[in-house]
């Protein structure tokens, strides 16, 4: 599911056009701030894994694929 609030939406949209750019870093900035306005949002949950794996941290992106499998 998508983020519900405005201000998650944003995060979120941000977050994904920082990933399709490889733009690892600020991906994993915004996304970080959409989980946190909208922790039930397993697609924000998903793409911040993806953020955390292109930064070379597995274990923080398998939590957070484990968080968006359970959403």
């Amino acid at each position: 599911m998508r983020p519900n609030s405005p201000e998650a939406a944003r995060s979120f949209a941000l977050g994904q056009g920082a990933l399709r750019r490889f733009n690892f870093t600020g991906a994993q900035t915004a996304l970080a701030q959409a989980v946190a306005l909208d922790p039930h949002s397993a697609a924000a949950h998903a793409a911040l894994a993806d953020a955390w794996e292109g930064l070379g941290d597995l274990p923080r992106a398998r939590e957070e694929s484990r968080l968006a499998w359970q959403l």
